[in-house]
């Protein structure tokens, strides 16, 4: 776990974009800066129901390290939205910061399985990218990870590929922070090269942050303690408490101190470990402190410190309690609105569905109607023809006298007149044309259908020619011969049809095109 702390200053990662809602834009600021508490209250502040689906996903991520950070409790669940919704979009270097700060929620569990998996997950994304600070940071949390599970070897690789990659970057933080692992992988095994990367190492401690210098000087001790080498350990824990003050430094020097049997000095900084905030730092220095006061046998103070520890314990696990629970609510809250929304597009997607049906059943009725008017307005055409046939060969046989001449013609009458009532609509619009002087502009393709049929019961046999010699006119093609036929002049079916002459002639040329010549017909 110690190990790990090392990671703390450098894991994080600034989004700038300016795509993002600028609070958290604020918060991230705040965090890259060290400020965690101040970003932690800006966060607090963000209503996330308020949020876009992008943000909130940026939300869950800069929540998630900053509670990190804190050493406040997290909800690792939160960040899964993150990962989905980047999943989703296809933001290659989103997605890898989400799975590196997916990573950093597991810190708190110990899970270390878990985040290798997350941090290789981060790792083969971001070789999508050209992030190479994004890619520092996750081997710098990948050589962390192998050294607390004493695969020094593989360790020892990424600190190897960090150098490089910080060499590239111009980075001069980063290139200290490679030789402090290379130092690190190297103290127990190559004594020329741990030298060497110290060396080098001290070249860039002046570009390294307070907290990052006193994190390697404390990890050195740690390595040092391991190798019996106690006067080192001392020595680096030392120079970590003159960097940068720490509690975590305070109570494994104290520890330190009390194999040594420097009793005052190890109580006053056992002491100074516990004078924190952070129950969970407390917890762990409370039991081993208790330990050594029993051993020098201070019984009271041993047995006081060894009841605190319970509570100290519990206290934590509410605070862990009612974060937890506040973070299921928000979670609950979320699944539910979101079910609310899938709930109202699937009604939204049905009501559209049935409309569309609704429209298309209309469209095949009036389609039907049109059909079987069309088709009784032939049968009425096709009796008159016939009526008119026998007109002519009456005239011819009997003379303009005869009865049956007159009742055939008076049927003709008839009959076109209930045809003129059938093509009501076509009537209107030819008396707006030729009575009143109107125009087309306005006009649909079902207005030149009705205007034509009307004027197939006025003169038939105009219409017999037209078909006879043109194969399938459109209406408007016909009503433009029914005016060429009518005797109007060029200038005024430009008028009429409120048409260019580019546009005639365009259609001029494609009623041409349906001409039918003599030996076809």
């Amino acid at each position: 776990m110690r190990y790990l702390l090392l990671v703390l200053p450098f894991v994080f990662v600034a989004c700038t974009s300016n795509r993002y809602d600028a609070r958290l834009l604020q918060v991230d600021s705040l965090q890259e800066k060290d400020r965690d508490s101040a970003a932690f209250e800006q966060l607090k502040r963000i209503g996330v129901k308020e949020l876009s689906e992008r943000d909130k996903a940026f939300y869950y991520m800069l929540n998630t390290f900053v509670r990190y950070k804190l050493y406040i409790p997290i909800n690792d669940s939160t960040i899964n939205n993150s990962i989905d919704y980047y999943m989703r979009e296809g933001d290659d270097e989103m997605l890898s910061r989400a799975y590196l700060y997916k990573a950093c929620s597991l810190v708190e569990k110990n899970e270390l399985p878990q985040i290798a998996t997350f941090l290789k997950k981060a790792e083969v994304v971001a070789s999508n990218t050209d992030n190479i600070g994004l890619k520092l940071r996750i081997k710098a949390m990948m050589f962390i990870v192998n050294r607390k599970t004493n695969n020094n070897q593989k360790a020892k690789e990424y600190a190897e590929s960090m150098l490089p990659l910080a060499r590239q970057l111009g980075n001069k933080r980063w290139l200290g922070l490679a030789y402090a692992y290379l130092t690190l992988v190297n103290a127990n095994s190559n004594k020329e090269k741990e030298l060497y990367y110290y060396k080098m190492f001290e070249k860039y401690v002046p570009y390294l942050k307070k907290k990052e210098q006193a994190d390697y000087y404390n990890n050195m001790s740690l390595v040092y303690r391991d190798m019996g080498k106690g006067d080192e350990a001392e020595t680096s824990l030392l120079k970590s408490i003159n960097i940068y003050p720490q509690h975590r430094s305070y109570g494994t020097l104290a520890e330190l101190y009390t194999t040594q049997n420097r009793l005052q000095e190890a109580r006053e900084l056992w002491n100074k470990a516990l004078n924190t905030k952070d129950k969970r730092l407390r917890s762990t220095f409370l039991q081993p402190y208790a330990a050594w006061l029993h051993k020098i046998g201070d019984e009271d103070e041993a047995w006081s410190l060894a009841m605190k520890i319970p509570f100290v314990k519990d206290s934590l696990m509410r605070v862990q309690q009612t974060e937890m629970v506040k973070e299921n609510q928000e979670r609950q809250d979320r699944l539910k609105r979101e079910l609310e929304h899938r709930q109202k597009i699937v009604v939204l997607c049905f009501v559209i569905v049935l409309l569309i049906m609704c429209a298309a059943l209309t469209y095949i009725v009036l389609e039907l109607k049109m059909v079987r008017q069309k088709k009784v307005l032939a049968e009425d055409r096709n009796r008159i023809n016939e009526l008119q046939a026998t007109i002519e060969v009456l005239t011819q046989k009997e003379g303009e006298n005869s009865e049956k001449l007159k009742r055939a013609r008076k049927q003709m009458e008839k009959m076109r007149e209930n045809l003129a009532q059938k093509t009501a609509l076509g009537k209107k619009l030819y008396e707006e044309i030729f009575e009143q002087g109107g125009k087309t502009s306005k006009w649909f393709k079902k207005d030149f259908e009705a205007f034509c049929e009307y004027y197939r019961t006025i003169d038939p046999e105009f219409f017999v020619m037209l078909e006879s010699t043109y194969d399938r006119l459109t209406p408007r093609q016909v009503f433009i011969m029914i005016l060429d036929h009518k005797n109007y002049t060029e200038e005024q079916i430009l008028e009429i049809m409120c048409m260019s002459e580019g546009t005639l002639r365009t259609n001029r040329s494609r009623i041409a095109a349906r001409y039918i010549p003599l030996d076809d017909k």
